[in-house]
């Protein structure tokens, strides 16, 4: 291999060194090198004198309070795939992070089986009196509205559903690593992150990827 090392000052000076030169030109190839697969899906972070500082893979994004995935997700994961069939080696650990819309579409959901449990019988006409009637219970003072704004209304003053949340994280896991082992990546490659999964005001609902041996 011909290595190309760009020199800059005289040769005479006692601050050059030739092996820094060389060293230097050397990483920037690995950086160069490591960085067009990981730009396939992420992001390498390196300082100034071409060193890696971090390497960020990009989430698996979904749609709020379920496992379907966002859109543009299905490539993503594509390329995730290709990503690690090609390196055996590496390991993504999961770490699932739920959103507000998670849970408010979560706390939206129980709400509904709670006035289902209320109404007994399942005819729109029975749902929309049971919610009506725990609507008034709430909020004295307001008429009823539409189904959906009381149903948001009430929702929104519940507690956050921890069971649910939960089992939304686990599921989530759970659906990366189906997607992945569909595409040829063995889930023991794909270690989840043993702790409680947490809620952030930004961004959507997703399965956070670290890279690991």
């Amino acid at each position: 291999m011909q290595l190309s090392v760009p020199i800059h000052g005289a040769l005479s000076s006692p601050k050059f060194r030739l092996g820094d030169a060389i060293a230097q030109a050397l990483r920037a190839i690995v950086v160069k090198t490591v960085t067009l697969p990981v730009g396939l899906v992420g992001r390498l972070f390196v300082t100034e004198d071409a060193r890696i500082e971090s390497i960020e893979i990009d989430p698996v994004r979904f749609e709020a309070g379920t496992t379907d995935l966002a859109p543009g997700m299905e490539p993503h994961v594509d390329r995730l795939a290709q990503f690690l069939r090609e390196r055996p080696a590496v390991r993504l650990r999961l770490r699932p992070v739920l959103s507000i819309p998670d849970v408010t579409r979560l706390k939206r959901v129980a709400l509904r089986e709670r006035v289902r449990a209320q109404a007994g019988e399942r005819t729109p006409t029975a749902m929309r009196d049971a919610l009506a009637q725990l609507y008034v219970e709430r909020f004295p003072r307001r008429p009823p509205a539409a189904v959906d704004e009381m149903i948001a209304a009430l929702a929104e003053h519940d507690p956050a559903p921890t069971a649910a949340s939960a089992a939304l994280a686990e599921r989530r896991v759970l659906a990366v690593r189906e997607l992945l082992a569909a595409r040829g990546v063995e889930a023991s490659r794909l270690p989840a992150l043993d702790a409680a999964a947490p809620v952030e005001g930004e961004g959507a609902g997703r399965v956070e990827l670290e890279l690991t041996n």
